[in-house]
């Protein structure tokens, strides 16, 4: 079985309370899906932001056709999907044939969400800049090639949060989603640490922030 792209435009909050009830009680509404989780853990790798994530809190993830009329600023993280951008047909197409699929709600599943902020070097960067760093070069694996090493195992979303119109502004970039059995943790640290790895993946240069939340995957 393999996984299907959420359409673009699909939006994506993420609440935490320290009350179960109340997150499984909220935004009930039927065109959303839900996912449940526990937070067993929050690593800060680089940089800082004014967000703060409750360890030991429970999280919601709520996915949506479009945005949330009322609670969204509630949310301690949102953002939504859109086209990959330096991805092109071809290599979009051999990613979903061998991406695995979302996994159940079960002890065995964990689910990490990592919020990434890139520099303003980055962004002052011209469109054909920033898509040689997700090209293939001489020595260098880049970070599609990475991901796709791990697809079969590892099921991940990106979700795009920069452009989004809110006040204040959101201070990070991407929400990066992932989910894999417990039994494959350390092949997500691998994956880590390869995208993590400057010199094989140069474009991890511009990260100026980003943080791990660790979380078990719970049946509302």
């Amino acid at each position: 079985m393999h996984s299907s792209l959420t359409a673009p435009g699909t939006w994506v909050y993420f609440f935490t309370d320290a009350n179960r009830d109340v997150l499984v009680n909220e935004y009930a509404a039927s065109e959303s899906s839900r996912d449940f989780y526990q937070i067993l853990d929050v690593r800060r790798v680089t940089g800082q932001s004014r967000v703060q994530v409750p360890s030991g809190q429970w999280m919601l993830r709520v996915e949506s056709p479009a945005a949330l009329p009322a609670g969204s600023s509630a949310a301690l993280f949102k953002g939504t999907v859109r086209q990959l951008h330096y991805t092109g047909a071809s290599a979009r197409s051999e990613l979903q044939k061998k991406s695995a699929a979302i996994y159940p709600s079960s002890e065995t599943t964990l689910a990490v969400l990592i919020p990434i902020r890139k520099s303003t070097t980055w962004w002052a960067l011209s469109q054909e800049e920033r898509q040689i760093h997700f090209e293939k070069r001489a020595g260098l694996k880049n970070h599609f090639s990475m991901g796709s090493d791990y697809a079969a195992k590892i099921y991940r979303k990106l979700y795009h949060s920069r452009y989004l119109e809110t006040v204040p502004a959101l201070d990070y970039d991407f929400l990066t989603y992932f989910e894999f059995n417990r039994q494959d943790k350390s092949v997500f640290m691998d994956l880590l640490r390869e995208l993590r790895d400057t010199e094989a993946n140069p474009e991890w240069a511009f990260v100026e922030y980003e943080l791990e939340i660790w979380m078990s995957k719970n049946s509302i």
